[in-house]
C-alpha cells in the first residue's frame, strides 16, 4: 500500500518577507545582489503504509528531530512520552487510526 501522505513543495526564500513556492525541477534562477536564499527542497510522501512502520524507528525519527511527537502520533499513530514509545497508547491508537482510514 502506497502512503497517503503528500509529498513537499520546492520553496525558495528570496528575502524574509517574499517566499515563492516553484516547481520542483528548476535549470536555474537568477539573484541580485544582497538576495538572500533559502530553499527546502520537497520530499516524497514515502512508502508503505505509516501504521505498518517500526515504532522504534518513528522514535528515532523523533529523536533525531526529522519528525515532530505530533507528526509521529498523527501520521504514524505512534505515541512517544518522555523520549520513549508508549507501547499501550500506540497500539490503541493505532487500532483507532486503521478503523476510522484514511
Amino acid at each position: 500500500m502506497a502512503s497517503t501522505a503528500f509529498g513537499t513543495d520546492l520553496k525558495e526564500t528570496k528575502s524574509p518577507d517574499r517566499e515563492e513556492h516553484l516547481p520542483s525541477k528548476i535549470p536555474h534562477r537568477r539573484t541580485k545582489a544582497r538576495d538572500i536564499v533559502r530553499t527546502v527542497s520537497p520530499c516524497g510522501g514515502g512508502y508503505g503504509d505509516p501504521l505498518a512502520r517500526d515504532p522504534r524507528r518513528v522514535l528515532d525519527d523523533v529523536l533525531d528531530g526529522f519528525v515532530s511527537e505530533k507528526y509521529a502520533r498523527e501520521q504514524y499513530g505512534v505515541v512517544v512520552k518522555d523520549g520513549k514509545v508508549d507501547s499501550k497508547s500506540t497500539e490503541r491508537l493505532r487500532a483507532e487510526m486503521r478503523r476510522s482510514g484514511p
